[in-house]
């Protein structure tokens, strides 16, 4: 077992633990659903920003995290206790704000706010300087 899927055992082994599905971790720890996904399936680990933040929503540390030891679900502060999700109705997809031949794109999603979208190939420093603009 390599440590990508050790690290998603653990993480799925926590989510079981407290009852909760991805989509709840990822809206604890302030990420997105397809990230905490990604990491549930082994198919990436996450970055330290991430991983401290999936640590802290299950209410350890990264290190206990990544070395098994992360507290059962009942040490979860009362504060952040699983609340059920009343069904939602599918959102609409946002319409395009802008879009360019570079494959960045701004969609609007809500008021005052834009997603970027960035489909391009580029380096990894300046992927690196594009995640430190954006942290």
């Amino acid at each position: 077992m390599n440590d990508h899927q050790k690290f998603a055992a653990k993480l799925n082994a926590a989510l079981d633990e407290r009852g909760w599905s991805q989509s709840e971790l990822a809206r604890r720890a302030g990420i997105r659903r397809d990230a905490v996904s990604t990491y549930c399936r082994a198919a990436a680990m996450p970055s330290k920003v991430f991983l401290d933040k999936i640590a802290k929503a299950l209410g350890g540390s990264a290190a206990e995290l990544l070395d098994g030891s992360l507290p059962p679900g009942s040490v979860v502060p009362p504060a952040v206790a699983p609340r059920s999700k009343p069904a939602a109705a599918p959102k609409p997809k946002p319409a395009v704000a802008r879009s360019s031949p570079a494959g960045i794109e701004l969609r609007q999603e809500a008021a005052g706010e834009l997603r970027l979208c960035i489909d391009r190939v580029v380096t990894v420093e300046q992927a690196m300087q594009i995640l430190t603009i954006l942290s």
